[in-house]
């Protein structure tokens, strides 16, 4: 029973640690492209394979 939650906290951390690298990476890329202020992020996991879907939009005002 012991081994089952070392796992799971385990498997939470590395998924954790895994979500938050590929923020930075989109964070990183938005600053380069001058979108912060406009990006979408989309993260899904299933069966521990993360799928990350981003948009970055460059709007400028008109008015």
């Amino acid at each position: 029973m012991e081994i089952n939650k070392h796992y799971a906290k385990s498997k939470t951390q590395n998924l954790k640690n895994e979500i938050g690298r590929y923020i930075d990476e989109i964070v990183d890329t938005a600053e380069k492209m001058n979108s912060l202020d406009y990006f979408n992020i989309e993260i899904s996991n299933h069966e521990g394979k993360l799928n990350v879907e981003y948009k970055l939009k460059n709007r400028k005002k008109v008015y």
